[in-house]
């Protein structure tokens, strides 16, 4: 191997380190991060494969993390899919760890909750506009139209 190329590699591990040292990254991450930093497809591949061979880059152990980081902010399982998939995680993963996930609440429970809180920064607004500015704020957090329903004909 050539000593440009072990260089290359060298400062391309380097900065795939500093990248882990703040939070996970996906494969994708990283290799979009290494090829705006300039380095080549090459030096890209084989960093990348070394780092999954040591188990330092896992995308679905990211997508465990992500999804579980995600469901405490709350945020629905259609936000979540549509994150992972942004960053480049395989929908068979996505899939597989979605279904995994069992949190101790379900969906219904957190939409209620958080519909009762919203309810209570709209004191004084007419009812209708108060269920669609509810509405509205539940379907960008990515929850379901059946749970968003319920609970708003629930107020």
């Amino acid at each position: 191997m050539d000593d440009s190329i072990k260089f290359s590699e060298k400062k391309a591990k380097d900065a795939v380190f500093r990248l882990l040292k703040f939070r996970l990254r996906s494969e994708k991450e990283l290799n979009d991060r290494l090829t705006q930093k300039g380095f080549s497809a090459e030096v890209i591949k084989a960093v990348i494969g070394r780092l999954i061979e040591l188990e330092l880059v896992d995308d679905r152990k990211y997508a465990k993390e992500l999804i579980i980081a995600r469901l405490k902010r709350p945020f629905g399982i259609n936000r979540i899919r549509v994150d992972l998939i942004k960053r480049g995680i395989g929908k068979e993963i996505i899939e597989e760890e979605l279904a995994n996930i069992k949190d101790s609440e379900s969906e219904a429970e957190i939409v209620k909750e958080l519909t009762q809180k919203r309810i209570l920064k709209y004191q004084g607004i007419e009812r209708e506009k108060v269920k669609q500015r509810i509405y509205g704020y539940l379907t960008r957090r990515g929850f379901s139209n059946s749970a968003i329903i319920k609970a708003i004909k629930d107020i």
